[in-house]
This record gives structure tokens, sequence and C-alpha cells, in this order.
């Protein structure tokens, strides 16, 4: 796996004698301070880095509105320093901050907007491209514009490059809103919810294309939270199908909380991870560590 840090910018040179020289890209090193009264402040150390770039990037896994506060604090630096120069500014948020409440869901529109909200304030900072890596509503996507998703297919194929032994597992679509990213599945699950608390209400099979008791099976999914969602999945596909062993699990987004990982590993073979933070890999225990299978980990 690889440890990558919560927010970092690099940016490409734009010269050929720095190609030449094998200078693919510099790191930006900022210096972040937070004030007593909450407020950002953000220093950038290394300012002639800039003068170099044709194009900056910006990677962030942002938790909070701080976050974003200082990924646009670090755009506004690069950009006073480039000057009259063209400089195209690439951000990538790696975590899935507000895509899941992506309507208004009350018949009496008493609830927010999320999505909408936090797409207006990533697109007010103006970069010259966005995107997301496999954001989970293709809404935030819409509102944040100029903006793009990384696919989850994309993920999921990056993630064979470590473990091919995903390649040989049939796919699980955990409901029919995850059949607009994946349309691979062997089986395609469904469930209801109820709207003013969010809590899921029922989970069944919509549909079941091939059922092998020779084959391994594996959940695709673009987040986990508390993992509750995977717990009734897991349970309603032994009862539909004991036959089956127990099934693998994929997410690209692994949050993780309310102890959720040792749950779900009663319930499934293996979990795999596209990105997750290290502080909640490092509470697992060594088995567990074993069994979760991790691409990148953020110093978050």
């Amino acid at each position: 796996m690889k440890v990558v840090e919560k927010i970092q910018a690099k940016v490409v040179p734009s010269t050929i004698q720095l190609a030449y020289l094998g200078i693919q890209t510099v790191d930006l090193d900022f210096n972040v301070m937070t004030f007593k009264d909450g407020s950002v402040f953000v220093k950038l150390k290394n300012p002639e880095a800039v003068t170099k770039g044709s194009s900056v990037y910006i990677e962030a896994y942002l938790e909070n509105m701080n976050d974003l506060m200082q990924v646009a604090q670090m755009k506004d630096i690069v950009c006073r320093l480039a000057g009259n120069n063209a400089i195209t500014t690439v951000l990538t948020i790696t975590s899935p901050m507000y895509s899941r409440y992506d309507r208004v869901m009350l018949d009496d529109q008493s609830d927010s907007f999320g999505a909408k909200v936090f797409g207006d304030f990533v697109r007010a900072m103006k970069f010259s491209i966005i995107r997301y890596v496999d954001c989970h509503s293709r809404v935030l996507v819409d509102y944040s514009h100029p903006a793009h998703t990384v696919t989850q297919y994309d993920l999921f194929q990056h993630m064979k490059n470590t473990y091919p032994e995903l390649d040989d597992m049939l796919q699980i679509v955990p409901d029919k809103g995850a059949c607009v990213k994946n349309q691979r599945g062997a089986i395609v699950m469904n469930k209801t919810r109820d709207v003013t608390n969010g809590k899921i209400t029922g989970q069944y099979v919509e549909k079941a294309y091939t059922i092998d008791p020779d084959k391994r099976y594996i959940v695709v999914d673009d987040l986990c939270e508390g993992g509750g969602t995977f717990l009734g999945l897991a349970s309603v596909l032994q009862e539909s199908y004991p036959q089956l062993s127990r099934p693998n699990l994929y997410v690209s987004h692994g949050l993780f909380t309310n102890d959720a990982i040792p749950k779900l590993l009663k319930a499934y073979t293996n979990i795999y991870v596209y990105i997750m933070k290290r502080s909640v890999h490092e509470q697992l225990t060594g088995e567990e560590q074993q069994r979760v299978k991790v691409l990148y980990l953020v110093n978050a």
C-alpha cells in the first residue's frame, strides 16, 4: 500500500530543460496554521517553484470546510505568483464529502440540498479542472462544473494490478442506484429507505444472473461508513443463497466508523479499499490488517 499526505500540491515544470534533467514534478511546501478563532492561514515556503511551472495539481482528502479553505488559499497563492503567466490548476478531491445528500428529499422542502451547496463552494474556487474520486452522486459533479469523476471502474481496474485475485470474482451490486456506475453485477441487490431519518427499512435481491457455488463473489460500492448496509446485504445473501461462500467487499472510500471493520470481517472474507485514513488502519489488529487490503492510506 502507498501512504499519501492529506493535502498535497505539485508543480509540473514548463521548460523542456527541466524535463530533460528528469524533474517531472516539484512538490509545493506549504506551512498551515490555525488561529485561535479557527481561521486557517497558509504560507508557501518555496514560491520560486511556481514560476517554473505550467500547471499545478492539488490533491485533497477533505474532512471539513477548513480543509477546503486551505485548498482555496493554496490556489490563491499559486495564481498570484504565476502573475500574467497562464497556469493550469487541477484539483482532485479524494474524499466523498457532501455527495450523498444529492437532492431535496422531504415533501415540505425543509431539508438542505447539501451536494449543491458544497458544489457551489468548490466551483467558486475556479480551478481549471476539478476531479472527484468515485463521487457518490453525479449531482455533486454537475454542480462543481467544470468537474468530472474518476470512475469506480477505473479504480477497481487499478486495484487489480495489486490484487489480481479480484479479476476472478463475480460482482454484486448493492442497490439499483449503484447500477448507474456498475452494470457488471452477477447479482443485483436493492433496498428501501426512510428518507426522513436515512435508515434502511429493507434489503432484497433484485436480480440474480449467475449463482455459482464454485465462484467467489465481491460486493462493489463507492463508500462504507458504519457498515450497516453491507452487514444487512451479507445476511440477505446468506439466506437467499446458502450454497455460496462468504463474499468479499470492495469500496473506493473506507470511512469505517463505529468499529465497522471487525463487524464486517465476520460477514466478509476480505475487504478491499481504494483509499482510507491511516489512523483508522492503525487501530486494527494484525489479523484484521491482513484481511483489509488497501491501495492508498491517507495521513489523516
